[in-house]
């Protein structure tokens, strides 16, 4: 179940200069939680089952593996490349260091 997200104002509804601190910050944090969904939703298939089994779930890598018909060894692959790609897709728009 999903909580309604709370009516916050958006970026091109208000200028940031009449927004109070706290309702800058939780536009920011809204903003954020959207380029990281969009990112995860761009992520092939696989990619996605597997780090949502493995950080949501918390199962191995070993776990997940058979889940995918795969070998562990490939399922550590496929963590691993998910978390390049995110790495590399959030790196600009979150203004992340190299």
């Amino acid at each position: 179940m999903s909580l309604p997200a709370p009516d916050l104002p958006t970026a091109s509804s208000v200028p940031s200069s009449q927004l109070t601190e706290t309702e800058r910050d939780a536009l920011l944090c809204d903003q954020r939680a959207s380029v990281i969904r969009d990112a995860f939703r761009a992520l092939r298939e696989r990619q996605r089952v597997v780090l949502a089994l493995h950080y949501f779930e918390e199962l191995s890598l070993a776990q997940i593996a058979p889940v995918l018909g795969v070998t562990e060894s490939r399922a550590r692959r496929i963590h691993r490349q998910a978390l390049r790609t995110l790495r590399d897709a959030l790196h600009a728009p979150l203004g992340l260091a190299a």
